[in-house]
């Protein structure tokens, strides 16, 4: 170790700009959405899509998957509160399901 004072390091020759490297981005972000791809993950999810979406697409396994989706339950109307009370204990908080234990 030596008790000279440090020198600062050379000033990166490859540095840039923020203001240039974030344009570069912009541009770069820009070509990519152009190919139709979703640069930040607002049209689609990664674990929403397959890789064999498109090959899917207009087939008898799409309208199979599109007709199983309208025939499900609506998600919201699954989990409703039942508008029956439950079975009133009668033997001190014992119901009639719990005497058959």
């Amino acid at each position: 170790m030596s008790d000279a004072p440090e020198t600062p390091a050379p000033a990166d020759a490859t540095a840039t700009d923020p203001v240039e490297a974030a344009d570069e981005q912009a541009q770069f972000d820009a070509a990519r959405l152009a190919a139709g791809e979703d640069v930040d993950g607002t049209a689609t999810l990664s674990t929403a899509s397959s890789a064999a979406a498109p090959e899917k697409a207009g087939t008898q396994d799409a309208l199979d998957d599109a007709a199983r989706e309208a025939a499900a339950p609506d998600p919201a109307d699954v989990h409703v509160a039942s508008d029956e009370y439950p079975e009133r204990p009668r033997l001190g908080g014992i119901t009639a399901s719990d005497t058959q234990i």
